[in-house]
């Protein structure tokens, strides 16, 4: 993530938060946040799911 590319008011979580949501099956609450900002392999694992995670 560059400085061109982050949001000007970024929702930012931690991989706890994350992980909570997953755990409870309701990333429906975090994909509803704007601006959400995650590093590349955390992006990667929402992108692909929990299931295809190693």
């Amino acid at each position: 993530m560059t400085g061109d590319d982050i949001p000007t008011s970024p929702s930012v979580l931690n991989t706890t938060v994350l992980s909570n949501f997953a755990y409870i099956d309701q990333l429906w609450v975090v994909a509803g946040l704007s601006g959400i900002c995650a590093v590349p392999v955390v992006r990667e694992e929402l992108e692909n799911g929990a299931d295809d995670h190693p």
